[in-house]
């Protein structure tokens, strides 16, 4: 794993302090919270009882908001950044590549990173006391799953939680249907053509005979990867190291890449469905998504264009899990 380098780009201190702010929020031990402060545990104890505490035992559990007062500050020794790729190979060995979306519990992904980074691994080294905390410095990576008993992860799925252009201006998005239905070669669901509702489905059963929506496969993103990457100057090795690793997720690219690369995959889903349209003399269909039309009464408040955001990017079974409010289904049948 030498090959890999921590990635660069324009991504601010501000954002690293904030997600370690929110990752030490956590209960933890003494003796944890003082690994990460480099100081003996009686040392943390006495820092407490300065602020006016009551008397702390050495082997007691600190309240989040007393982890978070000592370790807020905190500079990591290392860039949890760099881990990053890591941790995506660190799914991909212990999943295969196909299954790489399958949760893991945290205690296996932290043996798998210490089989790649050594034993001299620690989550201390990252500012944070513990694997529970650690895993939450990736939120745009890992996804929490499970119950307390047993903590578990996924990786966040690229097909479904990355849109394929930017959400507003004047740029257009494409049909999540049709997203979805091009990019989601990790689950291995066939996708057929609806001609009734003019959209791309998960095929069923009963569907012999209907067309067959093309998924495109993972080396087809690594071509657009690598094509993307010679478009950015050499120097800029993250860019390459990115296409190189074959991670694919856009949380990889250096952020000032990040807006382009999305246009540009974007792009290429459009000419993907459009040539599946031609072939298939599918006319009169729309590529992109329908311009939002809120009427005045409900101007697009930032709340209001993260959730249809949310409901475009969700799959069936995580819309299914959404709460409904018995009024505002009384209002929308009216």
């Amino acid at each position: 794993m030498s090959d890999i380098r921590v990635r660069g780009g324009e991504r601010g201190d501000g954002d690293d302090a904030r997600i370690l702010r929110e990752a030490v929020a956590v209960p933890a031990r003494v003796d944890q919270v003082a690994r990460v402060l480099g100081q003996a545990p009686l040392e943390v104890v006495e820092r407490l009882l300065v602020d006016g505490r009551e008397a702390v035992p050495l082997t007691a559990i600190l309240p989040a908001e007393a982890v978070q007062q000592l370790l807020g500050a905190v500079t990591p020794r290392k860039s949890f950044r760099a881990l990053e790729p890591m941790i995506v190979q660190a799914f991909e060995r212990a999943r295969g590549v196909e299954d790489v979306f399958r949760p893991m519990t945290i205690a296996v992904l932290k043996n798998r990173l210490i089989g790649t980074i050594g034993r001299e691994f620690h989550e201390s080294d990252y500012g944070v006391p513990h694997v529970r905390s650690f895993v939450r410095l990736f939120p745009a990576l890992l996804r929490p799953v499970g119950d307390d008993r047993v903590p578990m992860v996924e990786l966040i799925d690229p097909t479904s939680a990355e849109e394929a252009s930017t959400p507003s201006g004047t740029e257009q998005r494409i049909r999540s249907d049709l997203w979805r239905a091009s990019l989601d070669y990790a689950s291995g669901q066939q996708y057929v053509w609806d001609p009734e509702s003019q959209s791309a489905r998960p095929a069923s059963p009963v569907d012999a005979g209907t067309i067959v929506f093309p998924t495109l496969h993972r080396g087809d993103i690594a071509q657009w990867r690598a094509a993307f990457a010679d478009t950015v100057e050499a120097g800029d090795g993250p860019a390459h190291d990115w296409a190189e690793i074959g991670a694919g997720r856009t949380i990889g690219l250096p952020n000032h890449h990040r807006a382009a690369w999305n246009r540009y995959q974007a792009e290429q889903v459009a000419a993907h469905v459009r040539r599946f349209f031609d072939l298939h003399n599918i006319s009169e269909v729309p590529v992109h998504a329908a311009a939002p039309n809120r009427g005045a009464s409900h101007p697009e408040s930032p709340l209001r264009a993260y959730l249809h955001r949310y409901i475009d990017t969700a799959s069936e079974a995580e819309l299914a899990r959404l709460q409904i409010d018995p009024t505002v289904a009384l209002r929308l049948a009216r």
